[in-house]
């Protein structure tokens, strides 16, 4: 059986609340983001600065405190408070999988979600 890696789950349009160099590392999440879009704990994410470019890849843990979106670590080091991002999940299948995309505005409140990623001029940039 060939395995494939689909995107799994999009944070579409988050934008950074604080960063801290001193942590140990990883992407801190409010946990409303994680039920909207399928993330876990600790899962794998790739994250894109749309701010400037920059990519990596870390893992989520999670806060209760909603709205939030925290680069710990070295990692912090590649985007300053505000910048746009994109955060994703993958996941490995011998089918297709319809991502869960979950779009949020410049507050990071979550303005819609959907299934899928078909283009569509209607969706939320």
């Amino acid at each position: 059986m060939l395995l494939k890696t689909y995107l799994a789950a999009k944070l579409h349009g988050i934008h950074l609340t604080n960063k801290n160099v001193q942590y140990i590392g990883s992407l801190t999440l409010s946990r409303e983001f994680l039920k909207a879009s399928g993330m876990s704990e600790n899962e794998m994410v790739h994250v894109v600065n749309v701010s400037t470019g920059a990519r990596l890849v870390t893992y989520i843990i999670v806060t209760d405190e909603p709205g939030q979106c925290v680069l710990n670590g070295g990692a912090a080091r590649l985007a300053e408070v505000g910048d746009q991002m994109i955060v994703m999940t993958f996941a490995q299948s011998d089918h297709p999988v319809e991502p869960k995309v979950v779009f949020l505005d410049a507050q990071n409140r979550i303005i819609q979600v959907a299934t899928g990623e078909a283009a569509n001029s209607n969706a939320p940039c």
